[in-house]
Parts: structure tokens; C-alpha cells; sequence
């Protein structure tokens, strides 16, 4: 596989897990970023927006809407934090712990589609390598990275 079919790969798992998720979840009225900020907090809970959207690698903005369509919908609420006055915290409500199953199962499902038929060493060791990867890009200092390329031949 080259490089082209690795990006197009990519492409192609980021935009139809987006799709699968968003279909699963609108029983719930959740959009696919909503599910993911969800999850993210059922597992990091009192976690601040700032810290979500780091975490997330999504922009601050993104994760201040997804928050406030959460609390508007009962899913979610938005604390002021005690030190810091500009800071919210982010908890699931009780109605937000009792959609964390169904939610969970959603992408359980996904992922046990995907991996339908690979055998459990090869799954593990793809996962292991997933995990792998997706740090690495996690991490990147992609301006580092950019500046290591050989000069474009042509270009402004």
C-alpha cells in the first residue's frame, strides 16, 4: 500500500465512522462531535473544556458548542470551576450516565464490524500499532516536521 492509498485509508475510516456514529447516535438527537466530547468526559469527568479540547485535538470553540448542545439537551453540565472563575467543568448528568451504554456500545459495535474476521493477535497487534500511530500524530510538532521537507520546486 502506498502512501496515496494509506491517505485516502484514513480518509475513508474518518469519514464513515463519522457517518456510522452520527446515524447510531440521532436516536438521542447527538451529533457525531457531541458523542465524542460525551465520551470523552463519561471517562474524564469534572475534566475543564480547555483540557477537552486538548485532549480531543479539536478546536476550543468546537468544544464550547458541543458542551453547551450537551447541557441544553440534559446529557451534560457545565460547572464553574471554584479557583478559577473562567474555567467550566464538565460532568454527565443523570441522564447522561444512563445514555453512556448505549453510546459505549455504538462504537464497540463499529469496531467489532471493522474488525470482523481478523483473528485476536492480529486485532490486538493492529490495535497496538492504531494506538501507536495515532499518539505519534497526537504529539507531532507538525511545523518541525514541515520544515524538514526538501524545498518545493516550484511555488510561491
Amino acid at each position: 500500500m502506498d502512501e496515496m492509498e494509506i491517505a485516502k485509508s484514513f480518509a475513508v475510516l474518518q469519514r464513515r465512522t463519522q457517518g456510522y456514529v452520527a446515524d447510531a447516535a440521532s436516536p438521542l438527537g447527538l451529533t457525531y462531535m457531541e458523542v465524542v466530547l460525551f465520551l470523552h468526559i463519561s471517562r474524564m469527568d469534572g475534566e475543564s473544556q480547555d483540557s477537552a479540547a486538548e485532549n480531543l485535538q479539536v478546536d476550543k470553540a468546537a468544544i464550547t458548542r458541543a458542551a453547551k448542545r450537551l447541557e441544553d439537551k440534559g446529557y451534560l453540565y457545565r460547572q464553574q470551576d471554584q479557583r478559577d472563575k473562567r474555567m467550566k467543568r464538565l460532568s454527565l448528568t443523570e441522564m447522561g450516565r444512563t445514555a453512556e451504554p448505549f453510546l459505549r456500545n455504538i462504537c464497540t459495535s463499529w469496531v467489532d464490524y471493522l474488525l470482523e474476521g481478523v483473528e485476536d493477535a492480529k486485532r490486538k497487534a493492529f490495535l497496538d500499532v492504531f494506538g501507536h500511530v495515532s499518539g505519534r500524530a497526537r504529539n507531532a510538532d507538525i511545523d518541525m516536521i514541515v520544515r524538514g521537507l526538501p524545498k518545493a520546486p516550484c511555488g510561491r
